[in-house]
């Protein structure tokens, strides 16, 4: 998975905004924001399924924090809500 800029920009201003460091590291396919040693990791899928003889395709997202499962979510708002929450829990 490839981080896309807009991705990048959204990330960069909140952790800016809570005034903390933090690493972008990509691990098996998996965008890490590691921050104080703690980490929230990202994931975002393109899917294709034929329909009616027609390819449509889906963008699906997944997080993972510490110590929690996987979880799938609706789409990238989504995932920055979660990280907002998890940094509110952390820090």
């Amino acid at each position: 998975m490839r981080l896309l800029n807009e991705e990048y920009q959204e990330i960069s201003k909140m952790m800016n905004d809570f005034g903390l460091p933090f690493e972008l590291v990509k691990r098996k396919g998996w965008i890490h924001i590691e921050v104080n040693g703690k980490l929230f990791a990202f994931h975002r899928k393109k899917k294709s399924d034929l329909r009616e003889g027609k390819f449509t395709d889906s963008i699906h997202y997944f997080i993972r924090r510490e110590g929690k499962s996987e979880q799938k979510v609706a789409d990238f708002q989504k995932v920055m809500d979660m990280l907002n929450e998890w940094l509110e829990g952390q820090f």
